[in-house]
């Protein structure tokens, strides 16, 4: 349920922001707080779920995991702080960031439906952590790519953007 609150809020945040009329200030302020409790109960269930199911097998897995969670709510905490703090360019690399963060999980999944429709047949049956881990390549390049383009052409590459993008591509 936080999850699709927070993609709501991302979607009316990115059709709102940087509209100067007081109607949509205020809406993409109200929604930003929604978007923001969205996202922090949904991480906070998500780091739940992953501890309570967490084994010594799934240890690389649960990390990866656990360190999205601390990248979604760190960047989206840093993001409102820059906001109240007027700094609306950091405010918007941090959004961006936390959104990244959030759609590595939803990305991974395409990876994964892509690769067992085109080669489960050919080889019968794909080993599920075989299935994670050649998922987990072309997810990361692709997440890599888009937001790197992104912060690129919006000439917003710094430390942040640039650690953060960066952690896609030594995870591919």
């Amino acid at each position: 349920v936080g999850a699709v609150g927070w993609a709501v809020a991302c979607v009316a945040q990115l059709c709102t922001g940087g509209v100067p009329q007081r109607p949509f200030v205020v809406a993409h302020r109200v929604g930003g707080y929604i978007g923001s409790a969205a996202l922090l109960a949904a991480m906070v269930l998500a780091a739940a779920n992953e501890l309570a199911y967490a084994t010594p097998e799934s240890a690389l897995g649960s990390a990866y995991t656990l360190l999205l969670v601390l990248g979604a709510t760190g960047n989206m905490l840093l993001a409102v702080t820059r906001a109240r703090q007027r700094r609306f360019p950091e405010h918007k690399d941090g959004m961006l960031l936390a959104i990244m963060c959030t759609m590595d999980p939803a990305v991974h999944r395409i990876a994964m439906w892509t690769i067992r429709f085109t080669m489960d047949r050919a080889v019968h049956r794909l080993d599920p952590t075989r299935l994670l881990i050649l998922g987990k390549m072309p997810a990361n390049a692709i997440l890599y790519l888009i937001f790197g383009c992104m912060f690129i052409r919006s000439r917003r590459v710094n430390r942040l953007t640039a650690v953060c993008t960066g952690f896609n591509l030594v995870a591919f």
